[in-house]
């Protein structure tokens, strides 16, 4: 099965048992709040209703603004401060609103136990809340950043072929300036030096005698005698002409 498909159902699944047991939780701690604020002075009609609003809906709110301070990396004390105060809170209006009078110490303790039970899941499933927005926020973040490390890798790419043609433009322009500046400076040699005739003719025997040498080898190729002797593949082929009368 797939790993995101799996992952996916499992949050919406515990998101869903998760807010389930936020709201049983929460209609148990609205019923004790709301008894505590009328027994100490909060008027009966409507806004008795809004007294225990004051304090687990605070305590979502602060939960919600603590989960925003850390995806978005700002101080979080105060949040942390206010969820931990209003938890306080909660639980110690549900313990005021339980009968403790007349009761033996383990009656005591067992009855707070359960009036600070449903404050107390509001408390961990608001954070188990907080926890799997994080984890998705920070799950989705990861897959915008692999996407844009993604773009960028292949624009990095593109640049890299474009600096690697531009490189061997470059160098192919220089290797033509360079041949280019070797012809001139040839032909300016060419023009400095004015060989005796009688001396190009005795190097043109030589050369030619060397070339019998090099045929009867079976060294055939004007480009390769031309590279042996120094000279260019047109004078290979007049002194061919001179030996037998014919080009190779």
């Amino acid at each position: 099965m797939n790993v995101n498909r799996t992952i996916k159902y499992l949050t919406i699944t515990v998101t869903l048992l998760v807010t389930i047991i936020a709201g049983l939780a929460f209609i148990l701690s609205y019923g004790a709040l709301h008894a505590v604020g009328i027994a100490n002075g909060m008027p009966t009609d409507w806004r008795g209703y809004l007294w225990p609003l004051l304090t687990d809906v605070a305590l979502t709110a602060s939960t919600l603004a603590l989960l925003i301070a850390q995806v978005t990396r700002q101080p979080m004390r105060g949040w942390v401060a206010g969820v931990i105060f209003l938890a306080g809170a909660s639980m110690l209006y549900n313990v005021a609103h339980a009968p403790l009078s007349g009761k033996e110490p383990l009656q005591v303790i067992l009855v707070v136990a359960v009036n600070v039970w449903p404050p107390l899941m509001l408390v961990l499933t608001t954070e188990a809340l907080r926890h799997i927005v994080k984890v998705v926020i920070d799950r989705q973040g990861m897959v915008v950043t692999m996407g844009e490390l993604g773009r960028e890798v292949a624009v990095l790419e593109s640049q890299v072929a474009e600096l690697k043609q531009a490189a061997a433009r470059r160098g192919e322009e220089a290797r033509q300036a360079k041949e280019a500046e070797r012809r001139r400076l040839d032909a300016e040699r060419g023009e400095d030096t004015k060989p005796d005739p009688d001396e190009q003719r005795r190097l043109a025997q030589e050369r030619r005698g060397r070339l019998k040498a090099a045929k009867k080898e079976g060294i055939t190729s004007i480009s390769e005698l031309a590279r042996l002797e120094g000279v260019s593949e047109t004078t290979i082929r007049r002194d061919l002409i001179s030996i037998n009368g014919k080009g190779a």
